[in-house]
């Protein structure tokens, strides 16, 4: 006999162990999975805990239920030799109301710990698991499968035709692998109600490029707080640093949860594979409002290549200090072995912070931590600011000298 105080519940249970050969029932009431993680469900859990077999091979058999509407079974049995070790889920079950979920799959615990799961859900309402999610009916299948060392995996996610979310129909198809920090053979193709996202490619290698399509011209349909419309196309290439961007995005009278708003939105990039050739971003925004801040205007333009560009930037708006119509621009481009060099001829600002260079400054930016600054000399809140060349010239050894000026 067994009688255990865990999860805030009770565990009462009796078997026995024979040799080699493990016989045990328990019966469980009470238990709170929330104490385990936060993730888990909130709900006292009854149920049967059972164990029996061979103890090189167990199999163990879980049932819980909420009293309610909520049901869990799952079986798990260990097998294989010690250097073939291998968990297997042979039945996986959850009931939630009328959603039902079905699934099995097995982990190797050596080797390269290869895995593989799959599932099939049914009639989920997305409203009883998040109340930021509105009601609806989704019916979808999933297969994962690859390696747990090295990671890499495969995935199939299909969500059926017949789905609903909000009165809407809603479809998804995603595939796809993973291996080598890289995405490969990648397609998805989601809608919901008039929107559309679509993608194609793979992303993460020098030569990857993915493609994708934007069309979601009443964004109002993901429900909660969203409106306006969103337009795009275009392709993303490369990988970190050399990550390029060549499409147009078109966002109109946008709104989104946590106050967020913006008028109109509208990116033009042609950055072109081979950095060291020309290429171009144009940015406009209109009437951005977030986190307290209004930007009633902003416009940003890149022209040029890796070696040779030109930045400009022009932001008027109001934020917590005040009013401000901000300028900035800056010309140089990335040297072998150097880092950044260039000049930063504009740097203004009207409002409570004034800010004004006299003449253009020359920077240099080798990494994060590892930077020049030379000729600064302009105005700030009235005063007269001067920065004066760093000794040894280079490092961080800035000297500054304040004049103050009177009217």
């Amino acid at each position: 006999q067994l009688s255990v105080q865990a999860l805030d519940g009770e565990l009462d249970g009796s078997g026995s162990w024979q040799g080699q050969t493990l016989n045990f029932t328990s019966r469980l009431r009470g238990l709170r999975l929330r104490t385990l993680a936060s993730a888990l469900p909130d709900w006292p859990a009854d149920g049967q805990l059972a164990m029996h077999g061979q103890m090189s091979a167990p199999q163990l058999s879980l049932s819980l239920n909420d009293r309610q509407q909520r049901e869990l079974h799952a079986e798990l049995t260990l097998t294989g030799p010690a250097q073939a070790r291998l968990v297997r889920l042979s039945q996986l079950q959850l009931r939630d109301g009328a959603a039902r979920l079905e699934g099995s799959g097995d982990l190797a615990l050596a080797g390269n710990r290869r895995f593989s799961l799959t599932a099939t859900l049914r009639q989920l309402n997305p409203a009883r698991w998040s109340t930021a999610l509105a009601d609806g009916t989704l019916n979808a299948q999933v297969t994962v499968s690859g390696n747990a060392q090295p990671l890499s995996a495969q995935i199939e996610l299909n969500v059926d035709p017949s789905s609903h979310y909000r009165g809407l129909p809603v479809s998804a198809q995603l595939r796809g692998q993973w291996k080598d920090q890289r995405a490969q053979g990648l397609h998805l193709a989601a809608s919901l109600g008039n929107n559309r996202l679509a993608a194609d490619g793979a992303l993460g290698g020098p030569q990857d490029v993915l493609n994708f399509t934007l069309a979601a011209p009443q964004l109002g349909q993901l429900g909660g707080e969203f409106a306006g419309s969103a337009q795009g196309q275009g392709k993303l290439s490369g990988k970190g640093w050399q990550l390029r961007l060549a499409g147009l995005l078109d966002i109109r009278q946008l709104r989104a949860p946590g106050g967020v708003s913006v008028e109109q939105l509208l990116l033009d990039a042609r950055l072109p594979d081979n950095f060291d050739q020309a290429g171009q971003i144009n940015l406009t925004l209109r009437q951005l409002r977030a986190g307290g801040w209004l930007l009633a205007q902003a416009d940003a333009r890149y022209q040029g290549s890796r070696p040779r560009h030109s930045l400009s930037v022009q932001a008027r708006g109001h934020g917590p200090l005040g009013a401000f119509d901000a300028r900035l621009a800056a010309e140089g481009g990335w040297q072998n072995g150097r880092g950044w060099q260039g000049r930063l001829t504009q740097l203004s600002n009207q409002g409570p912070l004034a800010l004004n260079l006299d003449a253009p400054l020359t920077l240099g930016v080798v990494d994060a931590r590892h930077w020049q600054l030379a000729g600064l000399r302009g105005k700030l809140l009235g005063a007269q600011l001067t920065v004066l060349p760093a000794p040894h010239g280079h490092g961080l050894c800035v000297q500054l000298a304040f004049s103050a000026e009177r009217s």
